[in-house]
């Protein structure tokens, strides 16, 4: 009954559907810029005719609205308004998760939604997602858990990873769905 309900709220909006989590409790040292999630909302709605579905909590919603809003007029901000159990039925419904390293990536990858994880320099082997059709997009040969709220080089980092890089990734999931 809840996927049906979360369906019916997506239904207005054309196919596929890309959930985007553009935040992370952790903090800057873990979030890709918003302008970088804004860019590739916007390259993604055009070049697949789908849409842009932004989730996170509500203290996220800005950062959520900014990216759904580059993605008009396919772009839904679902930052805030969503139960966990609503947010596991949107990310079920999503056909790929562009994703920072945080516990919504987890969530897209323990529901098996094929996901792209954007990681500056913590270890994805050590606390990586689990699961098929994970792409993990990394630009850092220092690798480590101990990463602090706020960390220059992890945010050179993630700042690495290009929007058309992040766009391909995804892409490349989409056609294998």
């Amino acid at each position: 009954r809840l996927l049906e309900k979360m369906h019916g709220a997506l239904d207005a909006l054309p196919p596929p559907w890309i959930a985007f989590l553009p935040g992370a409790a952790r903090g800057p040292a873990k979030q890709w810029p918003a302008e970088h999630f804004a860019l590739a909302a916007a390259q993604l709605m055009a070049q697949t005719g789908g849409s842009i579905i932004t989730l996170g909590t509500a203290a996220e919603a800005a950062v959520c609205q900014q990216v759904a809003a580059a993605a008009a007029p396919n772009g839904l901000n679902l930052a805030g308004a969503t139960t966990m159990e609503e947010l596991a039925a949107v990310l079920s419904l999503c056909a790929v998760a562009l994703c920072n390293d945080s516990g919504g990536m987890h969530l897209a990858a323990a529901l098996g939604t094929p996901l792209v994880a954007l990681y500056g320099i913590t270890n994805p082997a050590q606390t990586g997602p689990l699961g098929d059709s994970i792409r993990i997009l990394q630009h850092s040969d220092r690798r480590t858990r101990d990463v602090p709220r706020s960390s220059a080089e992890a945010q050179k980092a993630l700042c690495a990873i290009s929007t058309a890089e992040a766009i391909q990734a995804v892409r490349d999931l989409l056609h294998k769905t």
